[in-house]
């Protein structure tokens, strides 16, 4: 038999949580019981928001304009170093002692968009704010810069979750596979 022996499926933090419900988790919950029922042995990572988000994509436009024009209110979220992703799904890959299991991955404490702004700001040593826009200036903003319509509304939707304190939790899932720490925001901000 040559098919697929094992999968290792990246999801996202608080999908399938009761009582952290939210329909922009559906599909990544239907792609979950997707894998589980697929015969194959898998296992499951649902990381926190990337720490990578200020420093590649829109996100850092953001930080090198000076503003993080973002709907997430006053949330905190857990953020996590994509390293420390790609480390967990690596261990959990190459031992099958982690068949069958969920790990949900996040930094060591939460941070509002305020507090990130000023660690960043720290970081870079210029001045970046974080601007609490509503969820429908939010959507305004993204369809004018490109997005459509349907992607604005999930970017929104996403931030939704942050803006709703539905974020505000530790997850060790890094210190379970690993056995250390995850790396702390500041570290990852200054280097």
């Amino acid at each position: 038999d040559d098919g697929v022996r094992r999968v290792v499926l990246l999801s996202g933090r608080g999908v399938g949580s009761p009582g952290r419900e939210f329909a922009v988790y559906e599909s990544s919950l239907e792609l979950e019981h997707a894998v589980k029922d697929s015969g194959a042995d898998w296992t499951i990572v649902r990381p926190a928001w990337f720490m990578q988000g200020f420093s590649e994509d829109f996100g850092h436009e953001y930080v090198m304009a000076g503003e993080i024009r973002f709907s997430a209110g006053t949330g905190a979220e857990a953020w996590i170093d994509t390293a420390d992703i790609g480390d967990v799904m690596a261990a959990v890959l190459l031992d099958e002692r982690h068949t069958g299991q969920t790990y949900s991955l996040s930094g060591p404490r939460t941070l509002t968009m305020t507090e990130v702004a000023d660690e960043l700001t720290t970081a870079i040593g210029r001045q970046v704010r974080y601007v609490d826009l509503e969820p429908d200036e939010h959507v305004a903003e993204l369809t004018g810069i490109g997005l459509t319509q349907e992607d604005a509304e999930s970017v929104r939707d996403l931030f939704a979750v942050i803006r709703n304190h539905r974020s505000e939790y530790i997850s060790h899932g890094v210190e379970e596979v690993l056995g250390r720490a995850p790396r702390d925001f500041t570290d990852w901000a200054r280097s």
